[in-house]
């Protein structure tokens, strides 16, 4: 994360961790929307 206020967070993602997300079958579309993964993960 490299800030972070309500209702935003900003940051990056290496061209590897993509490369490893990829390998454990996460999606392009999960990567580009992480706020379904979210809302699918959610605990409360």
């Amino acid at each position: 994360i490299e800030y972070q206020v309500p209702n935003l967070i900003v940051g990056s993602i290496a061209k590897e961790s993509l490369y490893l997300a990829f390998s454990k079958g996460i999606t392009a579309e999960q990567v580009k929307d992480p706020s379904s993964f979210l809302v699918a993960h959610r605990t409360t």
